[in-house]
């Protein structure tokens, strides 16, 4: 009997974002139709949690070459909260299904007296056969 390694990615794709920082993100290894969930851990400079409970609008979003139609759009969940700086964004198989190419995506949050745009990069979708 031969066995076949297969190499898989990672159905959580964990990211820090420090805090005053330009944070870059690149995704690679995608599948169109797979399963995706993005985990965001704010951090500050000395690698410690930042409270982001008051974060009450976010949004994670990725744009096709064109950069004005929006392929995906979520809203990330904070977990526990926030309190410990965590927030996750999911994608079912049916999210990346019709994808292949690149994506301009963006992760921007809002709350009480504050708007920004913590992460921003590029995310690799592999069209399946």
């Amino acid at each position: 009997m031969n066995t076949i390694n297969l190499t898989v990615p990672a159905l959580t794709r964990s990211f820090n974002i420090v805090a005053g920082q330009l944070n870059q993100i690149f995704i690679d290894e995608h599948y169109a139709g797979d399963d995706l969930v993005l985990q965001f851990n704010f951090v500050d400079a000395d690698g410690d949690a930042v409270d982001i409970s008051t974060y009450t609008t976010r949004t994670w979003n990725g744009h096709d070459d064109s950069g004005i139609v929006a392929a995906l759009t979520k809203t990330p969940a904070l977990v526990g909260g926030g309190t410990g700086g965590v927030m996750t964004g999911t994608y079912a198989d049916t999210d990346t299904a019709a994808l292949d190419g690149d994506y301009k995506i963006e992760l921007q949050v809002a709350g009480t007296g504050i708007k920004n745009t913590p992460a921003k990069g590029i995310l690799r979708v592999h069209a399946t056969y």
